[in-house]
C-alpha cells in the first residue's frame, strides 16, 4: 500500500484483507519504520489492547524496540496492573498532578 496518507476506498479495501495479510503489512510498516529512523524508535505502550499488540507486532520484527509507559496518574487500574507485569517497560511519572497538566497546558 501507500504511505501513511490512504483514501476511504484503500481503508474499506484493509479491512477486507484476512488476519495473515494485516498482520503482515503492520509488521512491514513497523520495519519501515524502524530502518526510517535507524532503530532509535519506540513504542508508547499504554496497557491497553492497541499498545499491546503493536508492541507485540513491533518486538516480533525487532526485539529491542523499547515500550515506554507514561504514568499520567490517571490510567485505569487493570491496565496500569498489567503494564506492570512487564519488566521490559520504561516507566516514565508525572512530576504535576494531571488536573495542573490540563491547566497549564491545556
Amino acid at each position: 500500500m501507500k504511505g501513511a496518507l490512504y483514501t476511504l476506498n484503500d481503508l474499506k479495501q484493509m479491512q477486507a484483507w484476512p488476519l495473515e495479510k494485516k498482520i503482515a503489512e503492520s509488521k512491514a510498516l513497523i520495519s519501515n519504520w524502524y530502518e526510517t529512523y535507524g532503530g532509535k524508535v519506540y513504542v508508547s505502550f499504554s496497557g491497553g489492547k492497541d499498545s499491546t499488540l503493536l508492541l507485540h507486532l513491533a518486538r516480533e520484527v525487532h526485539p529491542d524496540i523499547p515500550a515506554v509507559y507514561v504514568d499520567t496518574g490517571v490510567e485505569y487500574p487493570e491496565n496500569v496492573d498489567f503494564a506492570k507485569t512487564l519488566s521490559d517497560v520504561v516507566w516514565l511519572q508525572h512530576n504535576m498532578p494531571f488536573d495542573e497538566v490540563v491547566q497549564v497546558f491545556g
